[in-house]
């Protein structure tokens, strides 16, 4: 166990080990965030690159405006095989500019959380990437929906969202 713990601890880790006589013992592991790797899918809105885990996605679906119900007070609802799910509009949820605001050229990202599923709509899916999680400042941390960031590939940086911080 020394090995394990001092490899953890060259990488600026740490390892807590809690033991109850008769009951076992709980290890708790913790790497620095910028060790973290994820599968993700990277997707575009507005101009801006977003990078969500691909565990929570549950399927991607093209839409038309008639699977589209829309509320009085501006919610949103997706009717996808007789189930019904809220929407949300990335470009809309950050206030970016340019962003696709007619369903049917965009892509709906359907995605779940604790057994609760929503409709994430976007401009373009990019591709499946492996990201490494970089921690972001204090003051971003304070904006729903965003866990982190990573560079992409071409150099550019994209905002990893957090789906339950996106699901109501």
């Amino acid at each position: 166990m020394d090995v394990v713990v001092r490899n953890i601890q060259e990488i600026g880790g740490m390892l807590d080990i809690e033991s109850d006589p008769g009951n076992g013992s709980t290890m708790s592991l913790k790497i620095p965030l910028t060790l973290a790797i994820i599968d993700g899918i990277v997707m575009e809105t507005g101009g801006s690159s977003f990078v969500m885990e691909s565990g929570v996605i549950k399927e991607f679906v093209r839409v038309r405006e008639d699977m589209m119900i829309h509320e009085p007070n501006g919610d949103e609802y997706i009717m996808i095989r007789g189930e019904c799910f809220s929407v949300i509009r990335l470009g809309e949820w950050y206030g970016l500019n340019g962003y696709q605001e007619a369903v049917e050229d965009g892509m709906m990202v359907i995605i779940e959380v604790d057994d609760k599923r929503i409709g994430l709509f976007v401009d373009t899916l990019v591709g499946k990437q492996e990201i490494v999680v970089k921690p972001i400042p204090s003051y971003i941390k304070k904006v729903r929906g965003l866990t982190g960031c990573t560079q992409l590939g071409d150099g550019s940086i994209a905002l990893i969202l957090d789906p339950g911080g996106l699901i109501i």
